[in-house]
């Protein structure tokens, strides 16, 4: 699963699905990280010439997807993509993707992870 908002944080993980998964640094090309309106979280959308900056978790299996979809809810979609990992292997993961028609909902300001402090 590549993850690129709020899921990048061990806890959300852990209170999501119950465990925390290992982490791998990754970039989805072809994708850009905009901040939902009006929320503290990002979702992503196509845009060629953009690189989403994010993690691959693994492993994971079907429980903790099921838990995934549904923390996620209808503003995504779960779908298939090649990410990079940080060592340039490529590998195809899960990303929550916002359907096309709640894309009205993003902001037009990137969101950037913040640093823990």
């Amino acid at each position: 699963m590549f993850v690129y908002g709020t899921l990048l944080d061990g806890r959300v993980q852990q209170r999501v699905t119950g465990r925390r998964f290992q982490a791998m640094s990754a970039r989805l090309p072809g994708f850009v990280r905009y901040r939902v309106s009006g929320m503290a979280y990002p979702g992503i959308r196509p845009k060629s010439d953009a690189v989403a900056e994010g993690a691959l978790l693994a492993p994971m299996g079907p429980g903790a997807l099921r838990r995934l979809d549904a923390f996620e809810g209808k503003l995504y979609r779960r779908e298939r993509h090649d990410v990079v990992l940080g060592t340039g292997e490529v590998r195809q993961a899960f990303v929550y993707v916002v359907q096309r028609s709640r894309r009205h909902r993003l902001s037009r300001r990137e969101w950037v992870v913040r640093a823990r402090r």
